[in-house]
């Protein structure tokens, strides 16, 4: 071989190609296939979170004991592999009653799910666009949330009204409060923070159908009668808005009269706000405290004594036709030590706790 071919540097630039080229395969490999398995783990918790939530949103709202832990499972299953990781369903394992932490003294308020996209459990393996050139075929995510169920204490959108709990009719005739016969037993919550209806409203009631009207200070209450609270100045404001937030337990002030204008004006506008329905808390007081107060002349101090969810469907002249309702509570004071002293069925805290 002669001297100048020796010395010839022709050639020598592919040596730096290939080692680029491998640094470059490298990089791609992290960037690229790290960063779909980050994008699909976020992906995966989404599935996991939005199962869980679906799982506590059923045995919230579910009335019916029988076979409802099976049917809260089944939602939550379905909600997860709904929820796709990177173009395809997950698989999914749903826990409850879960017993774990932080639920070891609640667990028939917790639903777990586990989501799986890694080759277990239903899902698939992940792929790889780079990596497997360095002998990595398929990787894996999977991710966990727990969610939780609790009775609610109160609402910061409550409107307006405030319509007599549930009592035991005894004396005729039917659908008035009459002393001293009929009865009213108010809510209570146990050590365990289990709630007890008394003669009130219960979440066995959703799907009862109302009519509302309001009602006149001065005469016997029936359960359909509502009655405006707090101020006049933004009461029409309050139906559509949220003005009033309250809890279980606050006293609030009826007010004397019946504004059938701006009671009307409000539900309208509430409704072309939410021409499907709209999903309203309204607050219940005790009908025999507000039978004992009724004569007096002026407003009336009442206690909110339960709350409920109410969906209004449309307005029949001055009378608001809707039906019981579950619904989350959209503020409620969460007690991190033992059962609130207060608390509702009606509406009910629905919240990742995991």
């Amino acid at each position: 071989m002669s001297q100048a071919r020796r010395n010839s540097e022709k050639g020598a630039v592919f040596i730096h190609v290939a080692i680029g080229l491998l640094v470059l395969l490298g990089f791609l490999a992290f960037v690229a296939d790290y960063g779909m398995l980050w994008v699909s783990r976020n992906q995966a918790q989404n599935s996991a979170d939005a199962g869980a939530l679906s799982g506590v949103a059923a045995l919230a709202f579910d009335t019916d004991a029988t076979d409802r832990w099976d049917r809260a499972r089944n939602v939550a299953w379905n909600a997860a592999i709904r929820n796709g990781v990177w173009g395809d369903r997950p698989g999914a394992v749903v826990t409850s009653p879960y017993s774990g932490a932080p639920c070891a003294d609640h667990p028939n308020a917790c639903v777990r799910v586990d989501t799986y996209r890694n080759g277990t459990n239903g899902g698939a393996v992940m792929p790889t666009w780079f990596a497997s050139l360095f002998g990595v075929n398929d990787q894996g995510v999977r991710a966990m949330a727990v969610a939780e169920t609790a009775p609610a204490s109160g609402s910061n959108c409550m409107k307006p009204w405030l319509i007599p709990d549930r009592w035991t009719e005894a004396t005729p005739p039917a659908g008035t409060f009459d002393l001293p016969d009929d009865s009213y037993t108010r809510p209570t919550v146990d050590d365990e923070g289990t709630v007890n209806y008394g003669s009130g409203w219960s979440p066995l009631q959703i799907g009862t159908e109302l009519t509302l009207k309001a009602g006149n200070p001065n005469q016997a209450i029936s359960p359909s009668d509502f009655y405006e609270i707090e101020t006049a100045t933004d009461y029409e404001e309050s139906i559509y808005g949220c003005r009033i937030t309250k809890s279980i337990g606050d006293h609030v002030s009826a007010l004397p009269g019946n504004r059938v204008g701006p009671t009307n004006q409000g539900i309208d506008t509430l409704l072309t706000m939410y021409p499907d329905g709209a999903t309203v808390v309204i607050g219940m007081f005790d009908p025999s405290v507000f039978e004992a107060m009724r004569r007096q002349s002026g407003n009336f101090d009442l206690e909110i004594v339960n709350m409920l969810a109410f969906k209004i469907d449309h307005r029949n002249g001055n009378e608001v036709v809707g039906t019981i309702v579950g619904a989350p509570s959209d503020m409620a004071t969460v007690c991190e030590v033992g059962p609130c002293p207060s608390s509702s069925g009606l509406i009910q805290i629905l919240r990742l706790v995991r």
